[in-house]
């Protein structure tokens, strides 16, 4: 399991990795999409996307580049509603 990405107070970052999960929330509950992002130096970081139950081209295996703030919340490292480029497909089981 990766390690949680260190964080010194809100900042700016551009992060590469695969994405190792996605939560879609259940139709009666707040819509907001989250994906772990497995950064290239092996941390852990927490996408959220606020108002969205989907993001196309988000799924896990897809390897993203994202930017935005990265801050924590519950001990996790967490960037809200980032901007992204999708690299690579990930792999149809």
């Amino acid at each position: 399991m990766a390690d949680r990405l260190p964080v010194e107070g809100p900042h700016r970052v551009t992060l590469t990795g695969s994405l190792e999960s996605v939560t879609i929330q259940p139709i009666d509950a707040p819509p907001f999409y989250e994906a772990v992002l497995d950064d290239e130096a092996g941390h852990r970081v927490h996408l959220i996307w606020h108002g969205q139950r989907r993001v196309p081209g988000v799924d896990a295996g897809v390897t993203l580049r994202v930017e935005g703030t990265l801050s924590e919340q519950g001990h996790r490292a967490v960037m809200f509603d980032p901007r992204y480029e999708i690299l690579g497909a990930g792999v149809e089981g």
